[in-house]
């Protein structure tokens, strides 16, 4: 009886400890099956975060381009609009105001204008100049005078004339030439010659402009226009250089047109292929072949906005100006391509040489690719 029970136990604790050893690797398995879902759900819930940053980094950096270039637009029509306010209080004056040539105020030069901008520098240093106060109006309307007789003469507009050599240069090199300290003799004579070269330039540019269509001309424009200003101001000595700072009115940089459109792939592709098929009046079959077009210009807008804030992040000082003539690099290839590419009628080439928008698009269901 005692070899029985003992054999019983035996058995009973054998099949005790089995049934041990399968429940826990049961609940080895368990846990691991669990931890794995937990180390999934983790992975997933990174990539979502990680997708939505990217959106919201991508949407800041749209509304931040659109944001600078809605600004540049109004302050634009601003100058645009308070010169024409401007001639309209000349003409209301009659002779008071000053010797008018052909019944314009005639224009100051650019010494007595900075001789105003330095007897008010307390008062606009620092500000823009639709930010000045009303002591500055008449510094105003004299600027705006002096720009627009330029621009007459050179065939600009008056924004575009500002950032000529014979425009905020020029005002600058008299401005330091007052200051003080004010630039020396042999400081003064330098400038005065790098001004000259590149007058040369820019009279070749004038020259050249017939041949070219009109989004090349903007791009000559904008690159010469930052060139001459870079070059201006590395010939300065660094405490002139920062003088010019506290004045924004020179540090301001040129843009043109740019037109931006959000949305989908789909809604993207086809805001632009109608867009650009109005613009040139294309029948059915040439609006087909510009669609592959389209679609090659917003894959390469798309990496043109990677590569100009990759830039940025890694500490480049791209400027909006620079910015602007990349941008306008990628419209001139594209246009060609319409150009090679759909057998256009002559008013169609017409109409695409006068092309003068660049196109920058965000795809609101790729964004984070």
């Amino acid at each position: 009886m005692l070899k029985w029970l003992l054999t019983g136990f035996l058995a009973g604790a054998i099949a005790s400890a089995a049934l041990f050893r399968v429940l826990h690797h049961r609940r080895v398995a368990q846990e691991a099956q669990q931890a794995a879902a937990a180390a999934a759900l983790r992975e997933e819930t990174i990539a979502t975060e990680r997708e939505a940053a990217a959106k919201s980094a991508a949407a800041l950096r749209r509304d931040r381009d659109r944001a600078i270039d809605e600004s540049a637009k109004l302050k634009k029509r601003v100058f645009e609009l308070e010169s024409y306010a401007g001639g309209r209080e000349g003409k209301r004056a009659g002779g008071r105001e000053g010797k008018r040539e052909g019944g314009r105020k005639a224009a100051k030069t650019w010494a007595e204008i900075a001789s105003q901008l330095g007897a008010l520098a307390g008062k606009i240093r620092g500000l823009p100049m639709d930010s000045w106060p009303p002591e500055a109006e008449a510094l105003k309307g004299d600027l705006r005078a002096a720009f627009e007789a330029l621009a007459a003469e050179l065939g600009m507009t008056p924004e575009e004339a500002m950032h000529t050599p014979g425009g905020l240069e020029a005002l600058m090199l008299e401005l330091l030439a007052q200051a003080v300290p004010p630039l020396s003799a042999e400081e003064e004579a330098r400038l005065r010659e790098l001004l000259a070269a590149q007058e040369t330039d820019w009279e070749r540019f004038r020259e050249e402009c017939a041949d070219l269509s009109r989004l090349e001309q903007l791009r000559a424009f904008t690159e010469l226009s930052l060139t001459s200003r870079e070059q201006f101001l590395a010939t300065l000595s660094p405490g002139h250089a920062e003088l010019l700072k506290d004045y924004p009115l020179f540090t301001q940089d040129w843009q043109g047109s740019q037109t931006w459109i959000d949305g989908s792939r789909s809604k993207v592709t086809a805001a632009i292929t109608d867009q650009w098929s109005a613009s040139l009046g294309l029948n059915d079959a040439q609006k087909a072949a510009l669609q592959p077009l389209v679609t090659e210009y917003i894959d390469r807008e798309r990496a043109l906005n990677e590569d100009i804030w990759a830039r940025r992040r890694k500490g480049e000082d791209l400027s909006r100006q620079a910015d602007y003539a990349l941008r306008l690099g990628l419209m001139i290839e594209t246009q060609k391509k319409i150009s090679g590419t759909l057998s256009l009628a002559p008013d169609q080439e017409a109409r695409l040489r006068d092309w003068q928008f660049t196109w920058g698009v965000n795809v609101t269901d790729e964004m984070g690719e």
